[in-house]
């Protein structure tokens, strides 16, 4: 049925707060295209072109709405359900976005694995963002970080309208009062009549 407006309430003492969401992107009722979102492949598909970034710790790179600070590299004992052998090595990048005010924390991996290279990128999906440890630079000594922004038509959001009703409990007690004061005039008119 797509979005319904179905008002959630609070009441506080002196007014009464009614919201609803009126528009969304991030609600979707189509599971088929749910499910489909898992490829890799085609999750690269929704950033915009990768770009890379040569870093240290301490580095920060900046993106569209904020910027990330490269903090450090720790040694990773376990990624997912991968054993780590004994030749092998696996390093995180410690990373800290930093996006309107807000602080999130993403550690993207780099394993080299009987010989060869893979990386496990991480996604920040507050910031639109996703991080690929991508190389390792011994001369220079340094590290390859590759930042996938999300284009902002892709940004997950919502609309959300708010009502406040001040002083609303007021105009219900106004309304009992009216009431019992027009009940209590029925009765003593009634009882009038009948004495006369």
């Amino acid at each position: 049925m797509g979005l319904v407006s179905s008002p959630d309430t609070k009441h506080y003492l002196f007014s009464d707060l009614y919201t609803h969401v009126n528009m969304s992107n991030a609600i979707t009722f189509d599971e088929d295209a749910q499910a489909a979102g898992h490829d890799e492949a085609d999750d690269d598909k929704k950033y915009e072109t990768p770009v890379p970034f040569e870093v240290a710790p301490g580095d920060t790179i900046p993106f569209r709405e904020g910027y990330i600070l490269f903090k450090s590299v720790t040694k990773v004992d376990h990624i997912q359900n991968i054993p780590i052998a004994a030749g092998d090595a696996a390093i995180g990048a410690n990373l800290e976005v930093v996006s309107h005010g807000k602080t999130y924390r993403a550690q993207p991996v780099y394993m080299i694995k009987n010989g060869s290279a893979f990386d496990f990128a991480r996604k920040v999906d507050e910031a639109g963002l996703k991080f690929r440890f991508s190389k390792v630079i011994p001369a220079k000594n340094k590290f390859e970080i590759t930042l996938y922004q999300q284009p902002p038509s892709q940004r997950k959001w919502i609309v959300m309208r708010a009502i406040q009703f001040p002083y609303i409990n007021f105009l219900w007690s106004g309304t009992i009062i009216m009431v019992i004061g027009i009940l209590l005039s029925i009765f003593r008119r009634n009882k009038e009549l009948k004495t006369v």
